[in-house]
């Protein structure tokens, strides 16, 4: 392959990336598309800057590969493309997401993609680690416009939050993703500052801290979305991992908590109840492994929980205040007249539950929607994921509709 053949693929390259469909129904989900496909324009410049460079050069041994390397990130990109724009996830997911970022005052640019598990990255990360991050720059590259591409590249970088392929369908699986939105804001949050509370700490305390905060924000369900998850794909400590029992075991202790208070509202005190019972039996499998790293877990939690619980009412109300004041506004709608309707509705996890067994979505607000199925009715069958679709897409209408009245 010669040069010219590069900057012709390239062009192919270009126009595919810019014909490509966003098929978003969403115009939140479809900036953050055109967003990437934006980025990996830029990419392709940056390419064709470095084969320019590479071809005024005197002739090496080592052009071979380098056109080579350059056709991989031509060929890269597309299948980039692809896995943004194409994934079997709803694009309703965006609307728990983008809850979530909003509780914590956060307008971040991000996109769901399809991969082998759970994880987040950097779309820089990701592309620049596959293409140039072991190429040097040829000597006749015009230096001032490369550092200018990459600037504007990184200044508009954006979170890929990946779920893991054949989750798409899993609806009590999505709330993991909220546990990826994390990665990406975990120093911002202030989460990584309490790691210094905590005495021989392990190469995995980011996780387990994450998994403490996020409970504390969304509730129960979270707990029941690991289980859902790790039944299915249990897997062993890593560097960057705990045992999946350690994960388990720090949403127990809050649901254990949760439930002493008994400060949750009907009918979630009982379903939370429930829940933990659910947790516990399926955590009491692997007590042996457990019983290694628990007296190790219970340092962490009991040494940054009160201080993580701080960080979410800095930002946003804990789900306990949440569902209280809900239930509180859920009174107050008796009384209300019929012109106050439906703007100042109110749905608890009992509405949600009735309207399911009748099969109509329902405008809940994501924590309610998700939090009403951590029954053991729910969480020992499949829970329907249209109607969870569905019920995000009347959310999100219903927000947009209150915004315009």
């Amino acid at each position: 392959m010669s040069f010219e053949a590069i900057f012709e693929a390239f062009k192919r390259t270009k126009e595919h990336i810019e014909r490509q469909q966003t098929k978003a129904p969403y115009e939140f989900v479809a900036e953050r598309l055109e967003g990437t496909r934006e980025l990996l324009i830029m990419w392709l410049n940056i390419y064709e800057l470095y084969a320019n460079g590479y071809r005024r050069e005197v002739a090496t041994w080592s052009k071979p590969d380098l056109i080579r390397n350059l056709s991989i990130c031509g060929r890269g990109l597309e299948k980039k493309l692809v896995s943004y724009f194409q994934t079997k996830i709803p694009f309703e997911v965006y609307v728990l997401l983008d809850s979530f970022f909003n509780e914590l005052k956060r307008t971040e640019f991000y996109i769901v993609a399809e991969a082998d598990g759970f994880e987040q990255k950097s779309i820089y990360d990701e592309i620049y680690g596959q293409s140039l991050r072991n190429v040097s720059a040829p000597r006749t590259v015009e230096l001032s416009r490369n550092e200018q591409l990459m600037k504007e590249i990184m200044k508009r970088d954006m979170a890929i939050l990946y779920y893991e392929q054949g989750q798409h369908d899993n609806a009590l699986s999505w709330p993991l993703l909220l546990h990826e939105a994390l990665h990406w804001l975990y120093k911002s949050e202030g989460l990584a500052s309490l790691e210094k509370k905590v005495d021989k700490k392990p190469s995995w305390i980011n996780e387990v801290l994450i998994d403490i905060y996020i409970p504390n924000i969304f509730g129960p369900a979270y707990a029941t979305s690991l289980v859902s998850y790790l039944s299915r794909y249990p897997h062993e400590e890593t560097l960057s991992h705990p045992h999946f029992i350690a994960r388990l075991y720090t949403c127990f202790r809050y649901l254990s908590e949760l439930v002493k208070s008994k400060k949750l509202p009907s009918p979630l005190d009982t379903e939370a109840q429930e829940a933990m019972k659910y947790v516990e039996e399926f955590q009491g499998r692997y007590e042996d492994t457990l019983e290694e790293i628990k007296k190790q877990l219970d340092h962490i939690y009991e040494k940054t929980h009160d201080a993580i619980i701080e960080n979410v009412a800095r930002k946003t109300k804990p789900f306990v205040s949440f569902v209280q004041e809900m239930a509180n506004n859920k009174k107050q709608t008796e009384y209300l007249s019929p012109k106050d309707f439906p703007k100042k509705e109110v749905f608890l996890t009992e509405d949600v539950q009735r309207y399911y067994d009748l099969g109509i979505p329902i405008a809940a607000h994501p924590k309610i929607l998700f939090n009403s199925f951590i029954s053991k009715k729910y969480l020992d069958r499949e829970v329907n994921t249209l109607f969870i679709q569905e019920s995000l897409k009347k959310y999100y209408v219903r927000q947009k509709w209150s915004e315009v009245t």
